[in-house]
């Protein structure tokens, strides 16, 4: 649900993003455009509980995410700036319900960097985030 709930925030962000055309969960279609953003799950740390029973979901998730920017190289700096726009939007998120989950927080944990060229040769640009989530 992370990359769902993260998915939909972003696309009505009012950044031109639409899931489904130019906004994807990992991986990104083989039939995508060029300018397009990928949202994919990465290890998070370790879950918090309550004092309940031992089988309890978690009071707290810190799920980890990254948003990845990608396009041709004569548009590179644009890709660059539409990362550092989602990093805006995105960072100290919170708290907020999307879908049906309570986002305590949402931080980014790192600056926009470039990941290098994919198979294409087109520029990736990734940022790299925190969700503190509640269950309850």
């Amino acid at each position: 649900m992370l990359l769902a709930d993260i998915g939909t925030h972003l696309a009505g962000s009012g950044l031109g993003l639409t899931l489904g055309v130019n906004l994807f969960q990992v991986p990104f279609p083989a039939a995508s455009p060029p300018a397009a953003v990928c949202l994919v799950e990465t290890p998070g740390e370790e879950d918090e509980f309550g004092a309940g029973p031992s089988l309890d979901l978690p009071a707290l998730e810190r799920a980890r995410f990254q948003v990845i920017t990608r396009d041709d190289p004569q548009n590179a700096l644009a890709s660059r700036n539409l990362a550092e726009d989602i990093r805006q939007k995105l960072n100290n998120l919170g708290p907020v319900t999307l879908g049906i989950t309570v986002y305590h927080h949402v931080k980014a944990t790192s600056p926009v960097f470039y990941l290098g060229p994919d198979q294409n040769e087109r520029w990736r640009w990734v940022v790299n985030f925190e969700a503190m989530k509640g269950n309850g």
